[in-house]
């Protein structure tokens, strides 16, 4: 029997293994809403948690440019 996975809306690929934890978007309760953002992980904590940096344009109407901000 093929586990049973959520689509959660977005194009990313569904684990193989299925898990029991709640905060799996594709087994679990959680929902993914917002807006989705591609960066980099700088950190990984052992609570299933971790701090992910992403680069964004910030533009400074002084100067007329624009910089890469985090």
């Amino acid at each position: 029997m093929k586990p049973q996975t959520k689509n959660i809306g977005i194009k990313v690929n569904a684990p193989k293994k299925t898990c029991n934890d709640n905060k799996c978007p594709f087994h679990g309760k959680i929902k993914v809403r917002g807006r989705a953002f591609t960066g980099e992980v700088v950190s990984k904590d052992l609570n299933n948690s971790a701090t992910v940096v992403w680069t964004r344009k910030h533009f400074i109407p002084k100067y007329e440019r624009s910089i890469a901000a985090f």
